[in-house]
């Protein structure tokens, strides 16, 4: 069967839709890419007479799964919690994985389309700053459009800038992999996805998001860059270069200087937890309380969707409970490290760097000339999310999760599109 374009589109505009959400009308977050979901499975249902799934992850799952059901037996998860996560990552790994099946695997086809998206998302959040310096509001306050869109200003007066997500942090995760791809684009890499002003668009929207998850997205997409060309002057002018931008924005980007001074005092003992930003109080309760988690369920976690509840079990003994002003993250670790070390445990850990490790590919290694671009850019996705973002399937993460892998078995034909 061959598939129609605007399918593949429709799937894709998936990952950028989680934006639109509508909150305390169902039990669970409503969000359009729920609606795109569902109709999407059932086409896709006419179109594969043998319907089959990847074996080596539907093991794993299978596994999680039996071992968060033993959880709910012993009233550390409830089953409420557990369906949401099954559902939510059953029905998103299988609508993406049958999505690049039914290209054909053509994953260069696919994430093009992705990047047309992101070029897209970034002009609209570069007309937000605009609009927001010329006093044009309906223009950067989208409010109206959106119900979930936050209004954030940074400390240096300039508006930090969301496009069409609720906000800045979450921009980041969806733009991360096209802005590795401009960084390439702009390089002097003989395979290119974007010309330069798509590239610019792309980079500057990103740095107008004044988000440290966003900044440490950049500066690990550099590191990669210059690790993938591999030379030893690539390597002492990458590392100047990655200092000399670190110095820069802890210097003049007061958000992030307030990030990272927080940060570096809690760790040092120098200033309580409770006095700290909201983002530091966040990471740092939540990693207390997976801590706790993973003590008393070392192999497979407290199960799927468990760790709200174990929020409220263990934060007791991780902080002095009478002194939080506030409860963040609660529901996905604020973290997806943390949340895997707190509901799936060690195999959960072991099995999504394994799969990191086993399925990157390195610019030397790969015969096609483009799909370690493809690849490294999903990895530093992975990364932050790892450090920052715990939902299992917000913004496309199987998306970008299924195109990873088949990045291997593509580059094996060796063949550019």
């Amino acid at each position: 069967m061959k598939t129609p374009p605007w399918i593949n589109y429709l799937v894709i505009f998936a990952v950028f839709s989680d934006g639109l959400v509508f909150r305390y009308i169902l039990p669970i977050d409503l969000r359009i890419s729920y609606f795109i979901i569902l109709p999407t499975l059932f086409l896709f249902g006419f179109a594969f007479k043998n319907l089959y799934f990847n074996k080596t992850f539907l093991f794993v799952f299978i596994v999680v799964v039996v071992s968060s059901f033993y959880n709910v037996y012993l009233e550390k998860n409830t089953i409420t919690l557990l369906m949401k996560q099954i559902v939510g990552i059953g029905l998103t790994s299988l609508m993406f994985y049958l999505l690049i099946k039914i290209n054909k695997y053509n994953i260069n086809k696919l994430f093009r389309i992705y990047l047309n998206f992101a070029v897209l998302a970034g002009l609209i959040g570069l007309f937000q700053e605009l609009s927001y310096l010329t006093g044009f509001e309906k223009g950067y306050n989208f409010g109206f459009i959106f119900p979930s869109w936050r209004f954030n200003l940074s400390e240096m007066g300039l508006l930090r800038i969301s496009s069409i997500m609720s906000e800045p942090t979450d921009f980041c995760y969806m733009m991360m992999p096209a802005f590795f791809v401009a960084l390439t684009s702009l390089s002097k890499s003989n395979f290119k996805f974007l010309n330069k002003w798509k590239s610019l668009i792309i980079i500057f929207s990103v740095f107008f998001s004044f988000s440290l998850v966003g900044y440490i997205g950049m500066l690990l997409s550099i590191a990669l860059l210059f690790y993938n060309y591999g030379k030893i002057r690539h390597f002492i002018f990458g590392t100047i270069f990655l200092l000399t931008i670190s110095f820069f924005a802890y210097k003049n980007i007061i958000d992030l200087r307030i990030r990272v001074d927080d940060s570096v005092n809690v760790i040092a003992g120098k200033m309580d937890l409770y006095s700290a930003n909201l983002s530091t109080f966040a990471l740092f309760s939540n990693a207390l309380v997976a801590y706790e988690s993973f003590k008393d369920n070392p192999v497979f976690g407290s199960g799927l969707g468990s760790h709200e509840l174990s929020y409220n079990k263990y934060i007791g003994r991780a902080v002095d409970v009478d002194k939080i002003i506030i409860f963040l993250n609660v529901q996905d670790a604020n973290s997806l490290f943390l949340r895997l070390l707190s509901e799936t445990g060690l195999f959960g850990i072991l099995c999504f760097f394994w799969f990191i490790f086993k399925f990157h590919v390195l610019k030397k290694n790969d015969r096609s000339g483009y799909l370690w671009i493809i690849n490294n850019a999903i990895l530093v996705t992975f990364l932050i999310r790892l450090l920052r973002c715990g939902h299992y399937f917000f913004v496309g993460f199987f998306f970008f999760f299924w195109l990873y892998y088949f990045t291997v078995r593509s580059n094996t034909l060796a063949k550019v599109e």
